[in-house]
């Protein structure tokens, strides 16, 4: 039930925040259409991990064989992330092209040097810029754009 929870939210916000940009004339054409290709596959995981744990709990000496090896696997560093990030959700990522790790990827709410926290600038419901260099060069690019908040800046704790 909880898992379902978080995709509808997850749903909602995907979905408003790409209303409100269209209602504003601030979206680019095709943004409403980029819904189904985002949420869809989040969807489709959300649904084969409910299905995995289902499978788990039927009461057979496989599912017991399986439940021990996954046990097993929960009790290693890299399967206790795992397991962990998709319970999370920490572990979706949309295709949104590029090859860095990060693109696609949530960002966490990572305190600024001024004390600010990065989910405080994402309060309005605006695309944000974030510059990390202090000559603040991105500031003159993010004028040109509607709906965006620029904030110059540097991390408090650069954690790689």
């Amino acid at each position: 039930g909880g898992q379902g929870l978080n995709l509808g939210l997850g749903d909602a916000m995907n979905l408003g925040w790409k209303l409100a940009a269209t209602i504003r004339g601030d979206a680019p054409d095709g943004l409403l259409d980029s819904y189904i290709c985002e949420r869809h596959p989040v969807g489709a995981e959300i649904l084969d991990w409910s299905r995995a744990q289902v499978a788990l709990m039927r009461p057979s000496r496989s599912s017991r064989a399986l439940e021990a090896i996954i046990r097993d696997l929960i009790d290693t560093r890299d399967g206790a992330t795992y397991f962990a990030e998709r319970v999370w959700g920490v572990s979706l990522r949309y295709d949104l092209g590029g090859s860095h790790p990060l693109v696609g990827r949530s960002a966490p709410d990572f305190e600024l040097a001024d004390g600010t926290k990065l989910g405080d600038h994402l309060r309005e419901g605006k695309g944000l810029l974030l510059d990390f260099d202090a000559g603040a060069p991105l500031q003159a690019l993010a004028g040109r754009w509607n709906g965006i908040t620029y904030v110059a800046g540097d991390a408090r704790d650069r954690i790689g």
